[in-house]
């Protein structure tokens, strides 16, 4: 689905010499990743975690994919957890969270 929320994406680089972040742009989200757009690429098979901003979300994931696209990068995440159902609609949709805020299942 298509997803244009802020996401904040952390991970650390350099044989965990250096913490690095960058914020980017959800594009597509499913139960199992998302399809982010950053500045950069990040290296193929990094662990990342994952802020969703403004709702209080965070989870951790595992590049999948990562290509450069004009200035930009885009980067597809698997999710170390499937998102469940009610919070994909609430990215997608951009409506607040009933009562939990947890992200996965």
């Amino acid at each position: 689905m298509a997803c244009h929320i802020s996401v904040t994406i952390s991970w650390t680089e350099e044989e965990g010499r250096q913490d690095r972040y960058m914020v980017g742009k959800c594009v597509e989200i499913s139960a199992k990743g998302l399809r982010i757009e950053l500045l950069q690429p990040i290296p193929y098979l990094t662990y990342v975690t994952l802020r969703i901003q403004g709702m209080h979300l965070a989870t951790s994931a595992r590049v999948r994919h990562s290509w450069t696209r004009g200035l930009k990068a885009i980067v597809g995440l698997e999710l170390s957890q499937p998102i469940r159902d009610q919070i994909i609609e609430a990215l997608v949709t951009g409506k607040k969270l009933q009562s939990s805020r947890r992200w996965q299942n």
